[in-house]
């Protein structure tokens, strides 16, 4: 909320050098601003059924001069003095122009409230800008013209959706409620800006024209209610948000109210943050009074996130999903805003918010701050929410070097944990998908797997997306191995992985398949004893076909593959005066080690024997 600003004991900020005054001169023509005004409430109050008009309330007038000084004067004397204007109107038959009068003095005041100050950047000034620094570029030898072109045309688009506050009087509104609050106002279907520039179109036609005393009355009302809205105090305006925000629904007219009182942002999200009863969310939003995201200011809507979201979060979700369309016709930048704004409060939402996450974070997969939001939201989540496998789908598609384990580890920690007999397929055969697709990726085959069983938990330094899936999708095969998935089933599933990773998985599911024949699970281990490295997951399967207790003619083709240790040599012979040992040393097979049970750890180095 904007701060009521104190009485000043030195001149007035707004005030220019021309138009100081000493300060007792200030407050004696305060007194008097006011003192008329309190007058006028009297007479509306008293001779309210005579027609008289509604003068500004004593606060907001008094507001106005403490704001704006001598030109808060102008605009209070300006007002009055259209007042006595219209009503001079009906008691004339000369022909005089009373009500044009009228409509000129409403003009000054409205102009009195930009007078002096500096417009913001913007409308054609910016655009002009813009193409010469275009012209400029593309004159450039090699330039990229459509990259330039690219640029310009961002410039010009943004021009076009703010055209509500490109004129010169609008900018140096802008510039004022800057001034005020450090916000800009509220555009759309709440803002000021938008019933000024009418109000001022409206007033310069009336000095041209000839205005019939009903459309100086209309100007007048109007007028007097834009003055209202932006200078009631900003205590007053708190305590009105608040008891209207706690009102029931009950028509159209309460939007009205709304209009009326909030003018900025702040303003807007305390009302939302009160607001009681979900029956607003609709009109509001078809009343165009629920703004999209702004780059410039904070999103009012988020203040639902504090009541309304706590309370009846389905229909906050309703409301986003909406927005979430509308954002649709959004320019790039702006609509990447937009979305994380509304992710942040789809975040509230639980599970009412999960359909919005995942539209969202599917949008956006390569947005790491929606990547990560995405992913808290997943860890709070029931880890059999099928949320889980649609922000599961989008964000683990890493590269095999990619090294953003923390989200990779979360989701897959929630994949595993949140298995089902309904969702094991769907989950297992996507992360199978997702490390087909790192395999095969160029580069793929230089990540080093260790030689440790897939299963080995992970350390501080594994952090490659390779690594980390091929380690959760072992961990995958054994869960659904538990659920009562074949095994055939899993080999169906995971053949699609090509090279060592494929091969390694395989052993993984024949050593705790039991409907796999022995001589398959054997033929395996027999390409795998052919490779150059020997690996964890080779000896389990080793393990797994020696407990099956096979008839030794079976497992005649590991002899074969491996060949038979050589005889040991003579132990070697110094012979002085050579400098030489001839003879010794002991040449083993590769496979010994395996079929004695032994292997190595995840990070001992391969072997090349």
């Amino acid at each position: 909320m904007v701060a009521h600003r104190k009485r000043a004991t030195t001149t007035h900020p707004h005030m220019t050098e021309d138009s100081s005054l000493a300060l007792p001169q200030q407050r004696h023509r305060l007194s008097a601003a006011i003192k008329l005004s309190v007058v006028s409430k009297v007479k509306h109050d008293d001779e309210g059924s005579d027609g008289s008009l509604m003068d500004l309330p004593g606060e907001v007038a008094e507001q106005v001069v403490t704001e704006l000084s001598i030109r808060g004067e102008k605009i209070v004397a300006a007002l009055r003095t259209a007042a006595v204007l219209i009503e001079k109107t009906v008691e004339d038959d000369t022909g005089l122009r009373f009500a044009e009068s009228a409509v000129y003095n409403l003009r000054e005041a409205l102009d009195a409230v930009v007078t002096g100050r500096t417009p913001v950047p913007g409308g054609l000034p910016v655009v002009i800008t813009a193409w010469e620094r275009f012209e400029r570029e593309v004159a450039q030898p090699g330039n990229d013209s459509a990259a330039s072109l690219d640029v310009f045309g961002a410039v010009l688009r943004d021009a076009a959706e703010r055209k509500d506050r490109n004129s010169y009087h609008e900018a140096r509104l802008i510039a004022y409620f800057r001034d005020k609050s450090g916000l800009d106002p509220l555009f759309d279907g709440l803002g000021p800006v938008a019933e000024y520039r009418r109000l001022r179109k409206a007033t310069s036609q009336g000095l041209h024209q000839d205005s019939a005393m009903e459309s100086a009355t209309e100007l007048y009302e109007r007028t007097l209610a834009w003055f209202v809205r932006l200078f009631t105090p900003p205590a007053a305006v708190v305590q009105r948000l608040r008891a209207l925000a706690a009102e029931s629904w009950q028509g159209e007219h309460q939007v009205d109210c709304l209009r009326e009182l909030a003018s900025n942002p702040h303003h807007l999200r305390l009302f939302f943050t009160h607001l009681a009863d979900p029956a607003w969310l609709t009109p509001l939003y078809d009343a165009d009074a629920v703004p999209m995201p702004d780059l410039e200011s904070p999103w009012p809507v988020t203040g639902l996130s504090e009541g309304l979201a706590r309370t009846n979060p389905a229909a906050v979700a309703a409301l986003t999903q909406r927005l979430l369309r509308d954002s649709k016709q959004l320019q790039d930048g702006a609509r990447l805003n937009a979305r994380f704004n509304m992710l942040i409060l789809a975040t509230k939402l639980g599970p009412h918010g999960y359909t919005i996450i995942g539209d969202i974070v599917t949008a956006h997969p390569d947005n790491r701050s929606m990547r990560s939001l995405a992913t808290s939201v997943v860890k709070q989540a029931d880890p059999s929410d099928p949320i889980v496998e649609r922000v599961g789908n989008t964000v683990l598609n890493g590269d095999a070097w990619d090294r953003d384990s923390y989200h990779y580890r979360a989701l897959l920690d929630r994949l595993e944990s949140g298995m089902t007999r309904e969702n094991v397929q769907k989950r297992t055969r996507m992360v199978v998908a997702k490390l087909r697709n790192a395999a095969e990726r160029h580069g793929a085959g230089w990540v080093a797997l260790g030689i440790a069983r897939l299963t080995t938990e992970l350390g501080e330094d594994d952090r490659r997306f390779l690594v980390i899936i091929s380690h959760y999708l072992a961990r995958l095969l054994l869960r659904a191995h538990t659920l009562g998935v074949p095994g055939t089933q899993l080999l169906t599933w995971i053949a699609p992985i090509p090279s060592e990773i494929g091969e390694r998985l395989v052993c993984r599911v024949l050593t705790i398949a039991d409907d796999v024949p022995l001589h398959d699970k054997i033929d395996h281990i027999t390409r795998r004893l052919s490779s150059q490295t020997a690996t964890g997951d080779d000896h389990d399967l080793v393990q797994a076909v020696l407990a099956a207790n096979p008839d030794p003619t079976q497992l005649t083709v590991w002899t074969d593959t491996l060949g038979s240790p050589q005889l040991p040599l003579p132990t070697p012979v110094y012979r002085p005066g050579t400098g030489r040992r001839h003879g010794g040393g002991q040449q083993s097979c590769r496979g010994t080690s395996l079929l004695n049970g032994k292997h190595r750890s995840r990070r001992s180095p391969p072997n090349t024997a």
